[in-house]
Formats: C-alpha cells, sequence, structure tokens
C-alpha cells in the first residue's frame, strides 16, 4: 500500500481489571486462527512465492476436492476476520489500523483510514501496486503470530508454576462475576466487582489464618469469626 502509516489514534479502552494472559491452550487457538487466515489469503491471491506457504485446500477444508474448497476461500475468510482482528489487537497488542496516502490524490485530501484485517476486502489495488496490500496484511498477521509463539513457549512453563495457579484462584471471583453478567458495564456495576472482590479476599485470607491455626493447634475463636462473616456478607 502506498504510504502505509499505522494509526495509533484509536485505543481499546482498558479494563477495570487487567486482564491476565492467555494461557497456553488459548494461545495455541491464535495461532491457529491467524495462520489459517494468512493460508486462506495466500490461496485467494496466488501469488507465485506465497501460494507455495500455504497448506493445501484439502487440508483447510477437510471433506472438500479442491474446486469445492475454492468456492469457500472468501466465505471463511469472512468468518476469521472480526476474531482475529479482536485477537491481535486486544491480545497481541498489534494495532492493525494504518492511515493510506494516495499519491494519486489532490492535494489537502485527508489521509484515509483502513484496517488491514477488518478491511482487507476493500484495501486500496492500483495496477502495479496490488502486491503491497498483500504484504501489509501478511506482515501484520506475522507480528501478530510472533506474539503468541513466544507468549505459548512462556505459558507452557506457567502451568508447572504454582504462583500462577494461585493466582487463578485469586481471580476467579472476578471471572465468575463477569460470568453471571456483572462485568464493568457502568460505574455501579465496577463498585460491585470491586466490593465483592474485596470481600473474597478477607475471607480467603481468614480461611488461610484458620488452616494455619488449626494446624499448630491454637484455638479458633469461631464464636466470632462466625458474626464477622456474617457482617461481612
Amino acid at each position: 500500500m502506498p504510504d502505509e502509516t499505522r494509526d495509533d489514534s484509536v485505543e481499546l479502552e482498558p479494563p477495570v481489571f487487567l486482564q491476565p494472559w492467555p494461557g497456553y491452550w488459548r494461545t495455541h487457538g491464535f495461532i491457529k486462527r491467524a495462520k489459517r487466515l494468512q493460508d486462506l489469503i495466500r490461496h485467494r491471491e496466488r501469488w507465485a512465492t506465497e501460494i507455495e506457504l500455504a497448506q493445501p485446500l484439502e487440508d483447510l477444508f477437510p471433506g472438500m476436492d479442491r474446486v469445492e474448497a475454492s468456492q469457500h476461500i472468501e466465505e471463511e475468510i469472512g468468518k476469521l476476520q472480526q476474531v482475529v482482528y479482536w485477537d491481535l489487537n486486544r491480545f497481541a497488542m498489534v494495532n492493525t489500523g494504518v492511515l493510506y496516502k494516495d499519491r494519486y490524490a489532490v492535494e489537502g485530501e485527508p489521509d484515509r483510514k483502513y484496517d488491514l484485517i477488518l478491511d482487507y476486502f476493500r484495501l486500496p489495488r492500483r495496477n502495479g501496486e496490488a502486491h503491497q496490500p498483500f504484504e501489509a496484511v501478511m506482515r501484520i498477521l506475522n507480528n501478530g503470530i510472533g506474539v503468541f509463539e513466544a507468549r505459548k513457549k512462556w505459558a507452557f512453563w506457567e502451568m508447572f508454576n504454582p504462583i500462577h495457579w494461585l493466582a487463578f484462584i485469586i481471580r476467579l471471583p472476578i471471572t465468575v462475576m463477569k460470568r453471571a453478567g456483572f462485568g464493568p458495564h457502568n460505574k455501579r456495576s465496577q463498585e460491585m466487582m470491586v466490593g465483592g472482590y474485596a470481600k473474597f479476599v478477607r475471607i480467603l485470607m481468614i480461611a488461610i489464618l484458620v488452616l494455619v491455626a488449626l494446624k499448630y493447634g491454637i484455638t479458633v475463636p469461631w464464636k466470632d469469626l462466625w458474626e464477622w462473616l456474617l457482617r461481612l456478607i
């Protein structure tokens, strides 16, 4: 794409709680989707040096022959665009937006904004420059795949780290509240999430102290403990 510039003007709103890095299997899914999108685009555009890098259509579309599979390439790209866009921008922190300046545009005409993933089908393709949008899309996908592959290696070793599992337990109430629909939609729901999480941490710390006390034979004031729990709830 002529005069391609990364567009950093739009940022996704940060969450109330920092999101943990995706785990091993989730990251594996990110890589698989991004590579599948790459291969589908390679088959659609069929550039001589790139088509050899793609998986055969029979592998991308199991149960279909080559002719039948070729009829579903654009449909499958459309299914992956939004998902891969979200994967790259949210989890790989790769900004897929670009500013396009047409060298033949009238003086003073503003740059046009495109997203290399979401706008793949409508990226400018001038005669003699048709390969440039393809290279830009491949480059941004490779950026994301590189991030995910590095994360996948780290996530593998995290599975054997007890601190990782402790963090998972501590974060569990946030995950449950989000699943129940108590996401950070507004100020009140944010306050509910923070308040609920604070209560959980207090109860967890008391439970740990009680277990330690029982282990070492220390008397636990059960009556006072139950009264405190009732007031907390």
